[in-house]
């Protein structure tokens, strides 16, 4: 088999039978973009661009901080695995991901996230906070 026949047949696997993958969630993936308001600051619009999208997260016990010139940009409280799509593929900084509530969890709201690979495997990888 070549490695194109196995993604193929992985993300087969994921997107047929997502809960037996482990992706239990599931989540909504919202874009937050900012315009001038007339007040001279900003006004934050949130746009859905998925919904009902397989995941799972986890808490991270090593929490790494993303530098860029000497300054921290970003730090992750959780990992994110999404199934990949063009939108999940897509997510940056300007995201938030809303993963719905099951069982006794509430809903849970993560922003800042983070890709975490650069592959074209079938799951998206990210680090991302959670808003408490």
């Amino acid at each position: 088999m070549t490695p194109e026949t196995l993604l193929a047949s992985a993300r087969a696997m994921f997107e047929a039978t997502p809960d037996a993958c482990g992706l239990l969630d599931r989540c909504e993936v919202i874009r937050i973009t900012r315009s001038a308001g007339s007040d001279g600051g900003t006004t934050p619009t949130e746009s859905t661009l998925a919904s009902d999208v397989p995941c799972l997260y986890e808490e991270r016990v090593y929490r790494p901080s993303r530098v860029v010139g000497g300054q921290t940009v970003a730090s992750a409280t959780h990992n994110l695995f999404l199934l990949a799509t063009s939108v999940t593929r897509a997510i940056g900084s300007d995201y938030k991901i809303v993963v719905a509530a099951r069982d006794d969890t509430p809903e849970l709201t993560f922003r800042g996230p983070i890709r975490l690979d650069e592959s074209l495997g079938p799951l998206v990888t990210l680090g991302a906070t959670l808003v408490v």
